[in-house]
């Protein structure tokens, strides 16, 4: 998987040992008084007596334990029982004073104000004409107001000439608990967490907000209509989220078909999502899904995550055809993608 293709040498080297403090249980487990290979009830084909007990294995060997190991806890996280353990509850709540002002429900009325802001997770890398920021911004970014687009990259600078005119980047630092290499695909747990909170606080007024894959293509009409419909209803000072459940025994938002929060979700989610990824690095080295963990949050505070019937389209190359009254379409990667869902 994506976790265990991008993993640099210092990974390895992280993963390895969290693998064999943490995971190999060595205290027990490779005891040679209780066997040539220790505990042989102990093992299986991820957790050896080599990968475990020796110094003598081979780079090559570490490197793939490594990556079991990471594919190993990135599963494990998706599929334990979503109703336990809870990942946000009253103890993770941070009580600071995030430092924003009261929601007024009609400041969007104010042209400073955007309806909607997006938050699209990528790469400093991405802004090229043949990257998915760039594809973005030259398509469905368009159909927006300029400067309702947020994209939210690795702690590295986009080329100044390569910044799109009409939206954010925001660089997001390396957390200083997390423990990998951030620049790598596993750092997109936490880019959708800080992402959000510095769309959030710069643009405090705004009464809903999108978090996206880089992927995903939107279409502006079928959203809006979505939106609308959500506002009629007085969705607007109660937490409440929206989009696609992932199947019907999962009912949780994810962010390869966009996930859609009205402001007080927003801010609630705000203030639990920091110790949450947090624990997730603590026990889990950080691999999961930030949308999974995102989901996970919403279920637990008790924020309702709306299914709405036909928004997301399905996966590119749409072997059944385009779905144009979908909001949303995924692994539409690129400029040439994205143009074949413009016509």
């Amino acid at each position: 998987d994506n976790f265990a293709k991008s993993q640099t040498d210092y990974d390895v080297a992280v993963v390895v040992r969290y693998a064999q403090t943490h995971l190999c249980h060595a205290h027990h487990c490779c005891r040679q008084d209780l066997g040539p290979k220790g505990e042989a009830s102990c093992w299986d084909e991820i957790f050896t007596f080599e990968n475990c007990c020796t110094d003598d294995v081979s780079p090559e060997t570490l490197r793939n334990f490594a990556g079991q190991v990471a594919h190993s806890l990135w599963k494990r996280s998706l599929w334990f029982n979503i109703f336990e353990p809870a990942i946000c509850h009253e103890g993770t709540l941070d009580t600071s004073d995030p430092g924003l002002p009261p929601f007024d429900p009609f400041a969007y009325k104010t042209p400073a104000v955007h309806i909607l802001m997006f938050v699209v997770m990528t790469r400093s890398t991405a802004f090229s004409s043949e990257g998915r920021a760039y594809g973005i911004s030259h398509t469905w970014g368009k159909r927006f107001p300029p400067g309702s687009l947020a994209f939210a990259t690795e702690d590295n600078a986009v080329p100044p000439q390569l910044k799109p005119t009409d939206a954010d980047v925001v660089q997001v630092a390396c957390p200083w608990y997390w423990l990998l290499d951030c620049d790598t695909y596993t750092a997109s747990v936490y880019l959708g967490v800080y992402g959000l909170r510095s769309t959030l606080a710069a643009h405090p007024q705004t009464p809903w907000f999108m978090i996206c894959d880089d992927d995903v293509y939107i279409n502006p009409y079928v959203l809006a209509r979505h939106i609308e419909s959500f506002e009629r209803k007085n969705t607007k000072t109660t937490p409440f989220c929206f989009g696609a459940h992932e199947m019907p025994d999962r009912p949780l938002l994810s962010f390869w078909s966009g996930i859609i929060c009205n402001n007080a979700a927003a801010r609630l989610l705000e203030r639990h999502l920091d110790f949450a990824t947090k624990n997730l690095v603590y026990t889990r080295l950080g691999y999961s899904a930030g949308d999974f963990m995102f989901s996970k949050c919403l279920y637990d505070l008790e924020i309702p995550m709306r299914h709405v019937s036909d928004f997301f389209g399905g996966d590119w190359p749409f072997p059944k055809g385009i779905k144009t009254r979908s909001a949303t379409h995924h692994r539409v990667s690129g400029l040439r993608r994205m143009q074949v869902l413009e016509r």
